[in-house]
């Protein structure tokens, strides 16, 4: 699969895109890895990005250590508005790259107020990943704004040091084969030798949390629950003791805010709901902190979106409705702002329309109809738009079906039925041409036809 089409580089894409479409000025963000084909990918995706706004990008990439300062005087310092990729030299080049990385970077330290004040664009620091360490102690105040940290391995396939975006907005319709499981395991017990052995724990501490978080993620998937909280237990151990040697950094808590949700995931599938709504309350209280530290940025308020989401489909389970629909307006507030700010992007409507479906359920549960026929009639149009804007894609047809179908469901309890007919029979087409486009994959979830079929025999 090409780097430009896949799954991971699309979310590393998105999350930056979010990022520059709210922060027109200057921005942060520290790139780990090599020149090779995923870098350069990025690279491109964001000349694509700036050339649509008119803004060109200025690559720096010294060929040798002794041309760092002069090309920071030239090509930064000397015309600091631009748009800035800087490349630090080659993951395998140590000793004098190593000294002029450094040097490099504190010189960018020291003049940070310039580079805010002056800079109209993001700036990319590229560093090989066995430096990444040295970074917060070489331009601690460029680590404290950064806006990303991103980690762009040797080989095509792109992964984020973010571990994995929460994904609780976004299930993916394929559930990971033994093939890949089995491979999340060979990485978790090398990255366990790996961490023994290194000087360097809190890097490698983070890099071992990261692939614990990933496997219990795959294991939930495929309910194997009592692993998956191991495995994540595992991961909130590693960050606790990161914490605690680092403090309280964005990044740490953000770390501890997404493997919190995972064990609130784990909890509420086991039916353990008090513990789900314990986790999900400590990952928002994180969230609200790096809310009070970081300020309404789009990756601050979409993450408090998620929590808030996943807050409230644990007390719609216990049957707390009302605490239900006060974290799901929460949730469907923030998102509106942020889609006051950033426009119509793919990301921010389908964000929306997930939210107006979790309000809309929980309407519908408690017996306000015409509420809940609201908000998905409104969710509907989202991805009617969406259709518009992207085609037929697998992820539309789906969505598409299932708003469809809790459409379907408010108009006929409400006695609508030959509204609630309509709905049935399209979001059961919908979910045909969905199976059939799925149908080469073997893991692929499909959608539920017989039970379309079934509610529109019962209305016949």
């Amino acid at each position: 699969m090409s780097i430009y089409s896949s799954p991971e580089f699309e979310e590393i894409w998105a999350e930056i895109k979010l990022t520059l479409d709210w922060h027109r000025d200057f921005s942060l963000f520290f790139v780990l890895g090599q020149n090779t084909l995923s870098s350069m990918a990025l690279r491109q995706r964001l000349q694509d990005y700036l050339r649509a706004i008119t803004s060109p990008l200025n690559w720096i990439h010294p060929a040798s250590p002794v041309d760092i300062n002069q090309q920071l005087a030239d090509r930064l310092f000397a015309r600091p508005g631009p748009p800035v990729w800087l490349e630090l030299g080659d993951q395998d080049s140590r000793g004098q790259w190593d000294r002029a990385r450094q040097q490099a970077l504190g010189l960018l330290n020291r003049r940070r107020s310039t580079l805010e004040t002056a800079m109209r664009g993001p700036l990319f620091i590229q560093v090989p990943e066995d430096f990444a360490a040295q970074i917060v102690t070489w331009a601690p105040d460029l680590w404290s704004i950064r806006q990303q940290l991103i980690e762009l391995p040797a080989v095509s396939q792109v992964n984020t040091i973010d571990h994995q975006r929460d994904r609780a907005d976004h299930r993916d319709h394929h559930a990971p084969d033994p093939e890949k499981i089995h491979a999340l395991r060979l990485k978790v017990e090398q990255l366990k030798d790996h961490h023994k052995a290194s000087d360097n724990k809190p890097y490698k501490s983070r890099q071992l949390a990261i692939a614990l978080s990933e496997l219990g993620q795959a294991l939930i998937e495929v309910q194997d629950l009592t692993e998956a909280r191991q495995r994540i237990n595992e991961c909130l151990a590693l960050f606790h003791d990161l914490q605690t040697t680092l403090g309280d950094s964005p990044q740490v808590l953000r770390d501890l805010s997404v493997s919190l949700n995972k064990l609130g995931d784990v909890e509420r599938q086991n039916g353990r709901l008090d513990a789900a709504k314990a986790a999900y309350n400590e990952s928002l209280e994180l969230r609200h902190q790096l809310q009070a530290a970081l300020g309404d940025s789009p990756r601050v308020l979409r993450d408090l979106s998620v929590s808030l989401n996943n807050l409230g489909d644990v007390e719609r389970q216990s049957g707390q409705l009302d605490a239900a629909r006060a974290a799901y307006e929460e949730s469907l507030n923030l998102r509106r702002k942020l889609h006051a700010a950033l426009g119509d992007s793919p990301e921010v409507l389908r964000d929306l329309s997930v939210s107006l479906n979790n309000l809309g359920d929980v309407e519908r549960q408690s017996g306000r109809l015409d509420a809940a026929r609201a908000a998905y009639n409104e969710s509907l149009e989202l991805r009617r738009q969406l259709q518009t804007a992207l085609g037929g894609s697998p992820q539309v047809l789906r969505d598409l079906s299932v708003a469809l179908n809790k459409l379907g469901d408010v108009e006929r309890q409400s006695g609508q039925m030959e509204a609630a007919k309509a709905a049935y029979a399209e979001a059961l087409e919908l979910a045909r041409r969905f199976n059939q486009l799925l149908d080469d994959s073997p893991n692929t979830m499909a959608l539920n036809t017989e039970s379309l079929k079934q509610k529109l025999a019962r209305i016949a």
